[in-house]
């Protein structure tokens, strides 16, 4: 069974991949977060943070800044479901998600994370990795 997360879960890991993937600036107001391009109340509505870990658009844009910013990122459709793979240009694998059904965003999302270094690998000891 896939764990289930809140919806502020959600919003904080959106604002996790706007800042430290999509390499912006992330402020926090009345519970949502926002793209610090514009601190216009008024205009805020237009910057809230997209919805990258539910929304499949959304995600395929997270996917899309990997590439530019030098990852490979493949995604495999099959009977089994879709496989998300991140790759470093060296072909070194960086994350990868199997037999993903319902929560493809969330996965990318993830991927996303571990790839610029902010998250860590299932299993992964950060002891080990900082050495």
């Amino acid at each position: 069974m896939e764990p289930i997360i809140t919806h502020q879960q959600e919003r904080a890991l959106d604002a996790r991949v706007a800042e430290k993937v999509m390499q912006e600036t992330i402020i926090w107001a009345d519970n949502k977060p926002y793209t610090a391009s514009n601190h216009d109340a008024a205009a805020r509505a237009e910057n809230l943070v997209p919805n990258y870990c539910t929304s499949v658009g959304a995600a395929m844009t997270v996917a899309m800044q990997l590439r530019r910013l030098g990852f490979s990122v493949e995604i495999v459709m099959d009977e089994r479901g879709t496989t998300i793979t991140v790759l470093h240009n060296n072909g070194e694998e960086v994350a990868r998600f199997d037999n993903i059904i319902t929560h493809f965003a969330q996965s990318m999302c993830h991927a996303a994370l571990i790839a610029v270094g902010d998250e860590r690998r299932k299993g992964e000891d950060r002891r080990k990795a900082r050495q």
